[in-house]
């Protein structure tokens, strides 16, 4: 990919960022960004690739922009119902994420364990470099960072890893677009201000798929 491609691709991820603050603005959920954290510093990224031995590649405009957001009370996920957590927490979530739902148990082969996976090459499910951007309660949202790759991971019976997008930059877009075309709705406790329908878990507002 050359340069000129790259930076296009960059301007887009960092407009889809910009019409998801607007959506959450116009939308009486200006809450949801009071919860961001400021962005992280260019000493913070390096340091995390140097840990990580990869680069972040877009992910770096990701923190960039913030880095993650507060969850000491549960409310206002930023992606649905996941939180998008700091750059310190995914880089501590890694080998969550590889030991538990990418690497198979002992005597079993990639190609048996994610037999239902499709979209990951065995290759990228052998990987070990996968960072972990969003979470709660054992789902998972993280980027293959060799591919760029989106993967959704749900803790299930057994771990289960869905291709989300190609790339970071399509994920945040078709989320900023399903917002602004109403396929996510907040959901929440209807007395607050912008909730339409009452959530089924217990973390105040989030995004669900109307």
């Amino acid at each position: 990919m050359n340069a000129d491609a790259d930076a296009n691709d960059d301007e887009l991820l960092l407009q889809s960022l910009a019409d998801i603050e607007e959506f959450l603005r116009d939308n009486d959920a200006a809450s949801f960004l009071d919860r961001l954290h400021p962005g992280a510093s260019e000493a913070a990224l390096a340091a995390a690739e140097a840990s990580l031995r990869a680069p972040l590649g877009a992910l770096r405009l990701l923190y960039r922009w913030h880095d993650g957001q507060s969850i000491d009370d549960e409310r206002e996920p930023l992606f649905e119902h996941m939180f998008f957590l700091s750059l310190e927490d995914a880089c501590d979530a890694l080998w969550t994420v590889v030991e538990c739902y990418v690497a198979p148990p002992q005597g079993r082969s990639i190609a048996d364990y994610h037999r239902s996976t499709t979209g990951f090459t065995e290759d990228e499910l052998a990987s070990t470099r996968w960072l972990p951007f969003a979470n709660t309660e054992g789902d998972y949202l993280a980027v293959h960072l060799p591919s760029g790759k989106v993967a959704r991971m749900l803790k299930g019976d057994l771990p289960w890893l869905r291709l989300e997008a190609p790339d970071l930059g399509a994920f945040l877009g078709a989320y900023a677009s399903a917002l602004w075309d109403g396929h996510l709705v907040m959901a929440g406790d209807p007395a607050e201000p912008g909730v339409v329908e009452e959530g089924i878990r217990c973390l105040g507002r989030y995004f669900t798929r109307a």
